[in-house]
């Protein structure tokens, strides 16, 4: 089957940029001012997209991450194998990441019941067999990383590559779908958040959604844009809340629409390892998991161990996770799994190209 790309080549060369890695330190490297603003220059040069590499004055963030890295450096002591390290995060307070980046998933149950194409919980699996390893990503039916900047249209972003996903895989077409007109056009709060639901419910009732070239984003809400449609989908389904394997029979199919609580990703999180927690069970963020696989990693003694993750597609940018994207611990399924990762998970079904 042909795969046609409309990506621009600028789009293609952020995609294929270096994966971000977390920062080593020493403990030598907080001892003055001057080493702890070296130590932060050399952070911004792996991270550019941190609050304070861009200013004149750093001072403000310097003092924050200087806080968090003396945090790490306390609770590296006496550890080897396995140190926790400098992340993507680390110039930001909690409650600034809570607000940017954990806070634009919105839902209520008459968003959900709302509109007659939902199926609550009848899921029909498309799969019986279910593989032990899924990358969309690596198989093509994906788009590049994008970076929703201060926007919280996170649920724009997963319910577009939820759709681009779909209509990759029925009808041999990638292409990237505008996020802008999700975010000024459907029933939401635009940047203050939303959720795939009135995403899906906008693309139906519109008969269709526009490339992302005919009307791209800009980080803000704006009035509604008529641009020609390009692909409509039928519906959309739920997979059954707390079960694990339906999530993996879904995402085996296609790429699925997830909640996740991100409390906890700013202290915790390191790229090049897959996240076992701690984070919350109450989602405030939505983004595309694209895959699941097996991965080996080594303990704070030195020994290996296999972890079992799912691998999800953020709007975060290139800069952060693992070129964009994050694994999570798979299991806990009696508690809506990892960061609540199986506690609302939803996809589109029925792609149609409204275009030759």
């Amino acid at each position: 089957m042909k795969i046609h790309l409309t990506l621009s080549m600028g789009m293609l060369v952020l995609a294929l940029a270096p994966a971000a890695s977390s920062i080593d330190f020493t403990s030598a490297e907080l001892s003055s001012e001057e080493s702890t603003r070296q130590l932060y220059e050399r952070w911004c040069k792996k991270y550019p997209d941190g609050r304070g590499c861009k200013d004149d004055d750093k001072s403000g963030r310097l003092d924050i991450f200087r806080s968090r890295a003396q945090e790490i450096n306390i609770m590296n002591t006496g550890v080897i194998h396995n140190r926790r390290r400098l992340n993507e995060f680390s110039d930001i307070t909690d409650d600034e990441f809570k607000e940017t980046f954990g806070s634009c998933f919105l839902k209520s149950r008459e968003e959900l019941l709302e509109h007659d194409v939902i199926t609550g919980d009848q899921f029909t699996f498309a799969n019986d067999d279910i593989p032990d390893y899924v990358d969309w990503a690596s198989r093509g039916a994906v788009t590049q990383v994008m970076n929703q900047g201060s926007c919280g249209a996170c649920w724009a972003f997963a319910a577009a590559g939820a759709v681009e996903g779909i209509h990759m895989i029925e009808n041999g077409i990638l292409m990237q779908l505008s996020v802008q007109e999700l975010l000024d056009c459907s029933i939401s709060r635009g940047c203050d958040g939303g959720n795939a639901v009135k995403a899906f419910n906008h693309v139906i009732d519109a008969d269709g959604i526009a490339k992302w070239e005919d009307n791209p984003y800009v980080a803000t809400r704006l009035n509604c844009h008529k641009a020609q449609k390009v692909v409509t989908i039928g519906g959309y389904k739920f997979v059954p809340r707390f079960n694990e394997t339906a999530l993996e029979q879904a995402v085996a199919s296609q790429p699925v629409v997830v909640s996740v609580d991100t409390t906890g990703w700013a202290k915790h999180y390191r790229a090049g390892r897959v996240f076992s927690g701690p984070c919350g069970q109450r989602p405030g963020h939505q983004a595309l998991l694209v895959g699941y696989g097996t991965a080996q990693e080594q303990d704070i003694d030195g020994s290996n161990y296999t972890i079992d993750y799912w691998k999800i597609k953020n709007s975060w940018g290139i800069h952060r996770g693992e070129k964009g994207y994050y694994r999570l611990e798979r299991g806990y399924e009696e508690t809506g799994g990892l960061c609540g990762i199986l506690r609302f998970a939803m996809y589109p079904v029925e792609p149609i190209e409204l275009i030759d």
